[in-house]
């Protein structure tokens, strides 16, 4: 079973027309739709109901015996730069930055897929131009919305990482200062539903996977792993991004990441910048971009 959670009735309505979902069980706020293998729930704006919904959902589904295996977040966003971002483009989200306390959220982006990434920062406020956006934080935002980090903060409570993931649509280039209305919300979802949903089964298929599977990495690896992590003397958010490089390239290439371990490992760094070098070096041979 995969969550997935909208913060608009209007972003919901073509999900809920593909996948054929119909009401689930529970009480009617928050809005809890259910079909084979997926559950929807509307929220409402702002990433305090996103995590409440998020979590009323995972505990109501989880009493009827379907735990959920995956989470993912979906609907508009606000873009920076239009340029490298226009109406219309859908983008896996690999760091969301929670803007009312500084948190970032990282997704362990394991599986297969053929969409473009970027970062995501979540306010407490409608957005209204890139210049307000990069007001107060401390790396510009490429994209902006107000609920992906209450479902990260929400969905790691019960998943790994791994299996909690945000895709977002662009709505607007904040400079846009049309009104976006409820037909175009559903416009614009309409347009993405190929990608959303074939993003979300995928999501549900990874998820299964590992569960019949177990762990990605086996002993050896994990071992090899965190050698290379006390030899880099890594902080704990870059020990985050080499974890979930380590895991892609074994599920990438179906093969133990431990002699590209070892061979950074067998080169300690003497400063923080040779570490962070070193760093970035590893993360390429992992990741191989």
């Amino acid at each position: 079973m995969i969550i997935l959670h909208t913060a608009l009735a209007a972003e919901a309505r073509p999900l809920i027309r593909r996948l054929g979902l119909k009401p689930g069980p529970g009480a009617p706020a928050p809005r809890l739709m259910v079909g084979d293998g997926t559950a929807l729930v509307v929220s409402g704006t702002g990433r305090v109901r996103a995590a409440a919904a998020v979590a009323a959902a995972w505990t109501r589904l989880d009493a009827t015996g379907h735990a959920p295996s995956a989470i993912l977040n979906t609907g508009l966003c606000g873009a920076a730069d239009s340029g490298r971002h226009p109406r219309g483009s859908v983008f896996v989200i690999n760091a969301c930055t929670d803007t009312t306390c500084g948190r970032r959220y990282y997704p362990d982006i394991l599986l297969r897929h053929s969409l473009p990434e970027a970062g995501l920062h979540t306010f407490d406020k409608v957005i209204h131009s890139p210049e307000e956006a990069r007001s107060g934080v401390r790396t510009a935002p490429e994209l902006v919305d107000m609920e992906a980090a209450g479902v990260f903060e929400a969905g790691t409570l019960f998943l790994p990482a791994s299996h909690v993931h945000a895709l977002k649509i662009v709505g607007d280039a904040l400079t846009d200062a049309r009104f976006v209305t409820a037909a175009d919300v559903e416009s614009l979802i309409d347009d993405a539903i190929e990608s959303i949903t074939a993003f979300a089964a995928a999501l549900r298929a990874f998820a299964a996977s590992s569960e019949k599977s177990g762990r990605v990495l086996d002993e050896s690896e994990e071992r090899a792993l965190g050698e290379a992590m006390d030899a880099l003397r890594l902080t704990a958010t870059q020990r985050a991004r080499l974890s979930a490089a380590a895991r892609h390239y074994r599920l990438l290439h179906d093969a133990p990441p431990s002699p590209v371990l070892a061979a950074f490992a067998a080169r300690p760094p003497k400063s923080k910048n040779e570490r962070a070098q070193a760093l970035d070096r590893l993360l390429h041979a992992l990741n191989g971009v």
